[in-house]
């Protein structure tokens, strides 16, 4: 049995390394169909869109130029690539099966620490994968068949998860509604701007990434994804601005309330830091006679389903500020009772986290134990150096 290097199997002509070409957002919207488009993100296997054309109708292995190299399985089907996605093609497949080689560069990516500066581009993935074992195609099959029966299984495992974590979820938005559906009589209904020192769009004429002249370290930027991404504070930042960039920007101060009204939609957190954000975020610093950050940050949780409703538009959903400005929102006079509720919400909040990570703990260990599959099966099975 020989073992190649990825730069050998392609110097063969055993497999063929490529790109994808430049489709964009406007051009899938402009030619709606049924095809998948695949692009770089790790998420929804990579699928950013469909449209009426494509580029293959095969079957292939993909990875994400952008995502550090990120592998796909492709079955036989019509689709499309990006340019910030490559593809593999098997030409000898009389000697190499795809589910054989994608396992094995699986097992081989999962060992590999990439450098973002140069991506993984195809002349990186040539130097990167080496030790690359081909027993015969019999052998590749059987290894398979035991592979995909126990990757099933783990497979299954983690889908139970993943509806076990939507329902965790759908608990929380149902206390939410719960929560906010009783009040005491004592309660005015006033808009987010009333209730508000200061309230509005964040201010970025440029986005940090496009323009090196705002970029620094002195004032976090933060974007829709590090509102996404916070569970309650967003104690995380993407960019930062210098002293050029913030005089195009505001810096809002720390215990504002942040709602994105573009892309993902009512998306909530609230700034554990003074901080810059982009128009795609509404900021709401609370006038402490009324209220205070986490009773604006709960109401707007249980709100999101329906400001989402109230969102427009085809290529990327987005919600105008007078949306906020006109729509009015429950506060209990007692400053009390608001915090009563809190209370309440912040057990429920905690014990649910807690549930959550232990999820999320047990779907990285079944994901290290589909990689210590591919290990035992294939290299220590063949009695391989693991390099």
């Amino acid at each position: 049995m020989k073992i190649y290097t990825l730069a050998e199997l392609e110097k063969l002509n055993y497999i063929e390394l490529g790109r994808g070409n430049i489709i964009s957002k406007n051009e899938i919207k402009d030619n709606p169909g049924n095809y998948p488009v695949y692009s770089s993100s790790k998420l929804n296997e990579g699928k950013m869109g469909e449209y009426n054309k494509f580029m293959f109708d095969e079957e292939l292995i993909t990875w994400s130029v952008d995502g550090g190299g990120y592998l796909f399985y492709r079955s036989h089907h019509k689709f499309s690539i990006t340019n910030v996605t490559g593809y593999l093609r098997i030409i000898k497949k009389d000697l190499i099966d795809y589910k054989y080689l994608y396992y094995v560069l699986v097992f081989l990516h999962s060992k590999i620490k990439f450098d973002w500066v140069k991506k993984a581009h195809p002349s990186i993935l040539r130097k990167k994968y080496k030790n690359i074992p081909l027993p015969t195609i019999k052998k590749q099959k059987d290894l398979i068949k035991i592979i995909n029966s126990n990757q099933n299984i783990a497979k299954d495992s983690i889908n139970k998860i993943e509806n076990n974590l939507s329902n965790i979820n759908n608990l929380l938005d149902k206390y939410l509604g719960d929560i906010f559906k009783n009040f005491p009589k004592e309660t005015i209904h006033k808009s987010l701007k009333e209730i508000s020192n200061e309230y509005g769009r964040g201010k970025s004429k440029h986005r940090p990434r496009n323009d090196k002249k705002l970029f620094g370290e002195k004032y976090p930027f933060v974007q829709t994804g590090d509102v996404r991404n916070a569970s309650k504070y967003i104690n995380r930042f993407s960019k930062s601005y210098n002293d050029v960039g913030l005089k195009q920007s505001k810096l809002w101060k720390k215990g504002t309330v942040c709602i994105t009204i573009a892309a993902n939609i009512a998306e909530v957190g609230i700034l554990n830091f003074d901080a810059c954000f982009p128009d795609s975020v509404i900021g709401i610093y609370p006038n402490k006679k009324y209220t205070n950050s986490e009773y604006i940050f709960y109401l707007l949780s249980s709100y999101r389903i329906y400001l989402q409703s109230k969102s427009k538009g085809v290529a990327q959903q987005n919600i105008n500020l007078g949306t906020f400005e006109n729509e009015k929102f429950p506060f209990p006079k007692s400053i009390e009772y608001q915090n009563k509720m809190i209370l309440k919400l912040n057990n429920v909040v905690s014990l649910l986290d807690k549930i959550t990570e232990l999820y999320n703990q047990k779907k990285v260990l079944l994901n290290l134990l589909k990689i210590s599959l591919i290990n035992e099966l294939i290299f220590k099975e063949l009695r391989l150096i693991n390099e």
